[in-house]
């Protein structure tokens, strides 16, 4: 899996989080720490880019879960943008959707 962070500025900026292949219990440690990392650029929102995305497991919902309490607690919020169809369907299936932003 790779992950890329990419800031971008915007109104305060908004830092993208550009997730590629699998999140699974040996890579999704590696979205939390991108997150830990981007929010020292004080940004508005962080955004995880998951449309590269091509398998998630419980450990990659978790660190998803991990990383918007983590941004909450930072003073930013985090969004999921551009997430594949089995993405989608496994944050409706466990609720995480109605918790985190999905755009």
């Amino acid at each position: 899996m790779r992950v890329i962070t990419e800031l971008k500025e915007r109104q305060g900026g908004t830092v993208v989080i550009t997730v590629v292949g699998e999140m699974d219990i040996e890579n999704a440690p590696r979205v939390l720490s991108a997150v830990i990392e981007a929010t020292q650029a004080a940004p508005e929102v962080v955004v995880l880019d998951l449309a590269g995305v091509d398998y998630i497991d419980s450990s990659g919902l978790s660190e998803v879960l991990r990383a918007h309490r983590f941004t909450g607690s930072s003073g930013c919020r985090l969004s999921v943008r551009a997430a594949t169809a089995q993405v989608r369907r496994l944050f409706a299936t466990t609720g995480v959707d109605r918790v985190v932003a999905l755009d």
